[in-house]
């Protein structure tokens, strides 16, 4: 009886602990002008940080992932036979972050290039987790009297700090 629970509580205290993942994963649908899908694209995914590059394709739907990426501002470019390549920059992967971009190919020859700049930064539609991140730059400026880090997780938008409540 005692190692059962004992295994069980073991079990319920590695479950949380594998669920943190820093790292992100970046997805999305290709089309044509006409909304059909576009399978075997190739998609290009580069670091602007370290210069790594990540390839993909799309499959018979379309559909194109790239996982395990570190977070870091990257550059995408996807192209296909008689379409122009399209590019986005600017593409900002935080901690955890899991970003859906869908892109319409825009018929032409492959040497031409439509480029999209992403300054605004997106937002997640497929998700509705929102996550913040606080830099170490932010940690040192912040005034403090305590040097909790968990109590910096009240910065967070929607996050809620309560007195005494387990």
């Amino acid at each position: 009886m005692k190692k059962s629970l004992l295994v069980l509580l073991l079990c319920a205290a590695v479950e949380p602990a594998l669920a943190q993942e820093v790292r992100a994963s970046i997805g999305g649908r290709v089309t044509d002008p006409q909304g059909s899908v576009v399978p075997g694209a190739a998609v290009t995914l580069v670091s602007e940080d370290t210069a790594v590059k990540f390839e993909a394709k799309t499959n018979a739907q379309g559909i194109w992932t790239i996982e395990f990426l570190l977070p870091a501002r990257y550059r995408l470019a996807i192209s296909a036979g008689g379409f122009k390549t399209s590019e986005r920059t600017g593409i900002e992967l935080q901690t955890a972050d899991v970003k859906q971009i869908d892109i319409e190919l825009v018929l032409g020859s492959a040497s031409q290039t439509v480029e999209v700049n992403a300054e605004a930064p997106l937002v997640d539609t497929t998700s509705a987790v929102s996550g913040t991140v606080v830099t170490s730059e932010q940690i040192l400026d912040m005034p403090s009297s305590s040097h909790v880090v968990t109590l910096l997780a009240a910065l967070s938008p929607g996050v809620i700090r309560t007195e005494g409540v387990p």
